[in-house]
């Protein structure tokens, strides 16, 4: 994009990837400190230094992505006029919400839609949760491509790429995984809302069936809201079949050694590990939501199962342990599915397209 456009990337300087992003993408960095949760008086400062940066820079696009700096840089371009206001809609934590938290939730939602401009969603299960919801005008919403927020580097998700597939034969050795034990895998936030109790029980009856096999988790334990329980975190962590690896920078050789990656989640934007599993041939159990269910198709490239089900996720984790052939099959479509549609030179190209529609809309205002 910084071929067309002078770009400024802001970001809490805490960011898992922060340091890397100026060097890596060729852009100038700002870091203004956002919390992700509510914290009035951070809050406030934040959004101070916005309005202070787009004073000064005078962007004609700013574009926002997460919940928190989607409320706080729509305030801010609103206030100080910027003529273009883009925000991207990734997953909603309201969903999931009951009682005085999600009316807080969808107020800050509401507030930071009627700032924008221009809504993208990024799956069009959630564009339509927003209209049926009334969270924005349906006249705002846009889906970029066929949905994700960057969409996947299939180059770089590769399953041939010799670099991949080494380490992910040194990972079941250090792990001391044999070569014919089954492997799951999940990669994301180790938290309730993403279905990891659901996940430990229908492979604990997996186990009790005498299937040889194995999950690998790759993250962090949720620590703000939707954690586990002290007993469900030490039953991860002293299971025998169990190996939490922590978060990793690279996750492609962890999708590799796996033979099923398994995403249980109660909510969901559009979830890059399943494009990044399905690229690298990895089959997907995922639970039957927007985002999952627009990217699994059912018996295709992978299997859909209701949320918080752990009696159908058993059922379709079964099915994959004791059929080889279905695996690869489903693996090998499923990468055909990601290059076709999710590739992130064809989510670019649209969203560069609707950059220009916009600023073409803006030309013509202002003659």
């Amino acid at each position: 994009m910084s071929e067309y456009f002078e770009v400024i990337g802001v970001a809490s300087p805490d960011e898992l990837h922060y340091p890397q992003i100026a060097s890596q993408e060729g852009i100038v960095t700002i870091p203004i400190r956002m919390a992700r949760t509510i914290q009035p008086i951070a809050d406030a400062k934040a959004l101070i230094q916005l309005i202070r940066l787009f004073r000064k820079e005078r962007p004609t696009i700013v574009h926002t992505h997460t919940p928190k700096a989607g409320l706080l840089g729509m305030i801010a371009a609103f206030v100080t006029c910027v003529p273009i206001r883009i925000h991207t809609v990734g997953g909603m934590p309201l969903m999931e919400l009951k009682g005085v938290k999600r009316k807080v939730l969808w107020c800050t939602e509401w507030v930071t839609y009627r700032c924008a401009h221009s809504v993208w969603p990024n799956s069009y299960g959630l564009r339509d949760w927003m209209i049926a919801h009334r969270l924005v005008s349906p006249s705002k919403l846009k889906v970029i491509g066929y949905g994700a927020s960057n969409g996947i580097n299939t180059t770089r998700f590769d399953p041939v790429l010799p670099e991949i597939r080494g380490k992910a034969n040194q990972l079941r050795i250090e792990n001391k995984i044999s070569a014919h034990a089954l492997v799951f895998s999940f990669v994301g936030r180790i938290a309730k809302d993403k279905g990891i109790v659901e996940l430990v029980a229908a492979f604990d009856r997996l186990l009790a069936d005498g299937v040889d096999a194995y999950i690998v988790l790759l993250g962090t334990f949720e620590k703000e809201h939707g954690g586990l329980s002290t007993i469900e975190i030490d039953k991860i962590e002293s299971h025998p079949h169990i190996h939490f690896l922590g978060r990793a920078d690279d996750v492609r050789p962890y999708f590799s050694m796996s033979d099923v990656f398994v995403l249980p989640s109660y909510r969901e934007g559009f979830p890059n590990a399943l494009m990044e599993a399905g690229s690298l041939c990895v089959p997907s159990i995922a639970t039957d939501i927007n985002g999952c269910n627009e990217i699994i198709q059912d018996g295709v490239n992978g299997y859909l199962v209701p949320s918080k089900d752990y009696n159908a996720l058993y059922i379709k984790m079964k099915a994959l342990a004791d059929h080889k052939s279905i695996r690869q099959e489903m693996g090998q479509k499923a990468r055909g599915v990601i290059v076709a549609k999710y590739d992130n030179h064809i989510l670019w190209e649209d969203m560069l397209a609707n950059y220009k529609l916009l600023l073409n809309k803006l030309d013509k205002k202002l003659e």
